[in-house]
């Protein structure tokens, strides 16, 4: 079916929301935490939202920025925006203040609408976001530290419930920052025909109906959550039951306590619960569809899922840019497992070569898409734009392949493939394998840089618990499995994978932290700082040495610059040189930088709340990132002086946490 073929009884989200709450006034919409919104209290929140965000004097096409975790004031706040006719930008609530300074100058919003703990985090930065004026917070009170904040609750109770104003299909709706190659995040700008159109058109790919519940789980600063859960169900007239993220131990229980009949996921979440002994013998027959999408699901993954649980995976694909959703595998009709699915109606789909030439059934190249879905653009990126855009036509950066009944494969990202003495190696084929190991829970190869072949496969495996895996373990059983050209040079067996928001494993950060030189990863879209907490690699032989046996940190020096890395790396990130002289640093250091968790996820260190931050060790340039404790949350400052508390010698593992946590110095 062709794009002019669909026809959305919505134009825009103000529309789809009056008409919503007239169709269907006292059906429940949205499930929070024991308390329920009906379509028409949904509407008159929004219309009280946009109202008072109009009352500030804000334009037509204003940004807003957004960032609040899971809870309804992001939904009134989102839609807020949108049905004043102004842009919802919503951030991502997991970046430090850093990430965050340069996004919310990027996208000029005059207002913030955050929470008290999100203000503070932001402290550092706030004197470079000069452009700032109206400050909002969620709570029931203002903190004493921001008097001149506005409290989000009475902000809204003061709007008009009959509010309105004229928004047309064309205008701007929402933005949202995705990484880039320049390692600066994109504004990505979606309109509200291209919301409309693709929630509109994905929900009939699962049947979501009128009488559906749908949980979700995903983080609403993401395309998946905003238009597959909360505009998707609204188009289908069902209900949403929202959660503040996935919390592994309450999941199941809560599917069956709101009776839902689908949820929207990542490869990660499926994995752990497969992994999950809890889980054991819970029958999910009651979901029609379990929808997969962000990253490729791992073959082995979907079949575990899918016998323990006794439901159906539906796996899809979409991006940012193509507002959300692109193809799908129909819940009715041929399911085929490991593809992404036929494109929706609407949307097209194709394979280029190099030289943007369709390249037949069964050829390898980059997945193109074009429709109705695809964003007006990157937020004052023109170059960006002219590279990403090719005669309506959209870059992925996604490598695949279409096969004789039109479903669509992915077998990597594009700056992904690693090419090994001119050999082309897609990482997907070796993580397959790696995936039908039983003792491995997650993994990624990658390409590492290297002077004789230009590259060299590297394999980063996070073992089951209760597994003991070594690299001579896993090189026995890939031997007879892959083809001597693809086999891994570098194998590493890791006690964490650096992950996004949404759960995609981020291999620029393993190649990064590998090599200890950023110059290297160009190749791999995105740039960002995280700790080098998780790979266990020759340049932290030593350093986990020193903790385990001595309760000694140690750092390194480079040669050239002189600067001293802690935790070290064998190479110089600046000047790329090799380090090899050790420095034995202090017991102190100062604290940069810090975050509080207040949610609950999978593998935290303890209950929330707790914080973790970026300490510089005395006598070192880098970072260790690590909990605080012994001190109460409303006294953790930057600059605050903090040692280390070690953990008993004989328990010690040779990780970092052999130091439990830092606590103020005294």
């Amino acid at each position: 079916m062709s794009a002019q073929d669909i026809i959305c009884p919505y134009k825009t989200v103000p529309d789809i929301l009056e008409k919503r709450a007239k169709e269907m006034p006292d059906k429940t919409y949205l499930y929070f935490a024991e308390k329920e919104w009906t379509y028409k209290q949904f509407f008159e929140v929004i219309n009280q939202t946009s109202s008072s965000l109009k009352n500030l004097g804000l334009k037509k096409g204003s940004h807003v920025g957004i960032l609040i975790p899971n809870s309804p004031e992001f939904l009134f706040s989102w839609f807020g925006s949108m049905n004043g006719g102004l842009v919802g930008v919503t951030l991502n609530t997991l970046l430090k203040a850093d990430e965050l300074e340069f996004i919310i100058n990027d996208c000029d919003t005059e207002v913030l609408i955050t929470t008290p703990q999100y203000r503070k985090m932001l402290e550092p930065s706030w004197k470079f976001l000069t452009n700032i004026k109206h400050v909002i917070l969620t709570g029931d009170e203002i903190p004493k530290e921001y008097p001149n904040a506005i409290l989000l609750k009475d902000f809204i109770a003061k709007g008009d419930k009959n509010f309105s104003t004229e928004v047309n299909p064309e205008d701007h709706a929402s933005m949202i920052y995705t990484s880039g190659t320049t390692g600066h995040p994109k504004g990505v700008i979606l309109k509200h025909s291209n919301i409309l159109y693709n929630s509109y058109v994905a929900p009939r790919y699962i049947d979501l109906q009128k009488d559906d519940k749908a949980l979700c789980i995903m983080p609403l600063f993401h395309v998946n959550a905003q238009i597959a859960s909360m505009m998707a169900t609204m188009q289908a007239g069902a209900s949403v039951v929202l959660e503040e993220m996935f919390k592994p131990r309450s999941f199941i229980q809560t599917l069956k306590k709101y009776k839902c009949t689908t949820f929207s996921g990542v490869p990660t979440i499926y994995n752990y619960l497969n992994e999950m002994k809890e889980a054991e013998g819970e029958d999910l027959s009651f979901i029609k569809a379990c929808v997969c999408g962000a990253a490729p699901m791992p073959v082995e993954v979907f079949h575990t899922f899918e016998n323990k649980f006794k439901t159906k995976i539906i796996e899809g694909y979409g991006l940012s840019e193509g507002t959300c959703v692109s193809s799908l595998n129909p819940i009715h009709g041929e399911r085929k497992i490991g593809s992404i699915g036929l494109p929706i109606d609407g949307q097209e789909m194709t394979i280029w070569d190099n030289s943007n030439n369709p390249l037949p059934e069964g050829d390898v190249g980059e997945i193109m898409i074009k429709g109705p879905n695809m964003m007006v653009g990157y937020y004052k990126k023109e170059e960006e734009n002219a590279k990403t855009f090719i005669n309506g036509w959209v870059r992925t950066g996604d490598l695949g392949y279409r096969d004789k009944d039109g479903y669509y494969f992915i077998v990597g990202r594009k700056k992904e493939m690693i090419i090994c003495g001119g050999e082309n190696i897609y990482p997907k084929e070796i993580e397959e394998v790696l995936y039908k190991n039983e003792d491995i829970s997650e993994c990624a190869i990658v390409g590492i840089p290297d002077k004789t072949y230009g590259e060299v496969v590297g394999a980063f495996i996070l073992p089951k618990a209760g597994a003991t895996l070594s690299e001579k373990d896993i090189k026995a059983y890939l031997r007879p499995r892959v083809a001597g050209f693809k086999f891994p040079k570098i194998i590493e067996i890791v006690t964490e994978l650096p992950k996004t928001a949404t759960g995609k494993i981020q291999k620029n950060k393993i190649v990064e932290d590998y090599t200890g030189n950023l110059k290297l990863v160009n190749k791999i879209d995105g740039h960002v700082k995280i700790d080098y907490h998780w790979v266990y690699g020759t340049a932290l032989a030593k350093f986990y040495n020193g903790l385990k046996s001595e309760g000694k940190i140690y750092g390194i020096r480079c040669p050239k610059c002189h600067k001293v890395q802690c935790p070290p790396k064998s190479f110089c990130g600046i000047c790329y040189v090799e380090c090899t002289e050790w420095v034995e640093l202090p017991n102190t250091g100062v604290l940069e930088t810090f975050t509080t968790v207040y949610m609950e996820f999978p593998g935290q260190p303890k209950k929330p709340p707790y914080t973790y931050g970026y300490i510089k060790i005395d006598g070192s340039n880098t970072h260790i990132y690590h909990l605080i404790d012994e001190i109460p949350e409303r006294e953790i400052k930057v600059g605050l002086r903090v040692e280390p508390v070690w953990e008993e010698k004989e328990k010690r593992k040779g990780t970092l946490y052999d130091i439990k946590y830092f606590k103020p110095v005294g």
